[in-house]
This record gives structure tokens, sequence and C-alpha cells, in this order.
């Protein structure tokens, strides 16, 4: 667990540090839409039957965008390791939607982009409340964890839209035992299947809780 802790203090860190964005941006119509079809759908998952009672806490500095092609990066290459090409069935099947030079042009257009800060308003269906990644290390850092059992703690990108109908989520989410138990993390290819986006294929980043 402290790997897991090291490798998301790194991520949200290296985040804040390259930024200046005021934090009053707002997510785009469609944003809102994947984001609240995804968190909606996940958070019901038997996954968390143990937790429904939990407050959930979502940490205000989103995961960098480029953090969703990174970990689709190191499925396909896993993926393709040991294959020559992928058929169309298969691509459609994993969710490879992406190639490298797709990925690497992606990943050149999003160096730099500006930080986005979570809005309790964000999250239209779900009661949540929004705490600093600054506050809640030093929560952690002071043994002030013990206030947080009861609570689920969310890290999240903002969706990372790649077409119409396509668009990456990445995902952490803990519960406040022990500061940080992580629960499960992953990224998550939504796809649009007529007004409703859907999560289709899931992608490990090589990093195991």
């Amino acid at each position: 667990m402290k790997y897991i802790l090291i490798v998301l203090f790194t991520l949200v860190l290296s985040s804040c540090k390259c930024q200046k964005n005021n934090g009053h941006n707002n997510l785009t119509e469609t944003e809102s839409i994947i984001i609240n079809n995804f968190i909606d759908v996940e958070l019901t998952r038997e996954l968390y039957k143990n937790y429904k009672d939990f407050e959930i806490v979502v940490i205000k500095e989103a995961f960098k965008e480029i953090n969703n092609l990174n970990a689709y990066e190191y499925a396909y290459e896993n993926w393709h390791s040991n294959r020559e090409k992928a058929t169309l069935e298969e691509n459609q099947q994993f969710g490879w939607i992406l190639n490298k030079l797709e990925i690497k042009e992606l990943k050149d257009r999003l160096a730099g982009k500006e930080q986005y800060y979570w809005q309790a308003s964000d999250f239209k269906k779900i009661k949540i409340s929004i705490t600093k990644y600054d506050e809640f290390k030093k929560t952690i850092v002071k043994d002030g964890f013990l206030k947080m059992q009861d609570r689920l703690i969310i890290f999240l990108s903002k969706p990372l839209i790649i077409n119409e109908n396509y668009a990456f989520i990445s995902f952490e989410i803990g519960n406040g035992k022990f500061g940080f138990g992580s629960i499960t993390h992953f990224t998550v290819l939504m796809k649009r299947e007529r007004s409703k986006w859907n999560a289709k294929n899931y992608f490990e980043d090589g990093v195991f809780n």
C-alpha cells in the first residue's frame, strides 16, 4: 500500500507543479455526461457493498489526462508484445482504439495542459465532498486518518475525449482506514451508446495493489 500511496502522491504533485490554472474552469456538457454516467454506475458495483454508508470524498486536483494514455499504452504494449497485429475483431473486443503513433501524438498535444479542479457541483446524482490533496496528505501524516475510517477517497481524471464515441477516465478509490487503503484503480474506456456513455474496457497500469 505504501508504494501505491507514493505513486498517487507523485501523480498529483507533479500535476499541481506543472499547472497555473486558477481553479475556475468547468466541465463541458459532454465531459459532465461522461463522468456522471461513469461514477453513478461504478459506485453501485458489488465491490463497494461494504462501503455503502461511507461518505464519499473526491480529491480536488484531478489526475492529469495523460495518465489515461499511460495506462492504455502499458496495456496496449503488453498485449501486443507477442503478437504481430490485432485483427479488427480483437481491436473492438479489447478496446484498441489508438495505435502507438496515435498515442505519441496525443501525448504531445496533452503536454502542459491545464490542471482541472473538481467541484461538488460536477457530480449530479451523488453527494460528495471535496478536499485538496495537501489537506488529505496532512491528515495522513498527522494520524488524522482515524477520523476518515468511514470515508471513501477518490482520485479521478477529467474525461479524455478521443472522438464523439470514445473517452478515457482514470480512477483510483480507497477507504480512509489507515489513510488510504486502496480498493481498486484502473483506466476505463467509455463508449457512447445512444445517449449514454458506458464502460467498455478496463486497462491496468502495471502497478498492483
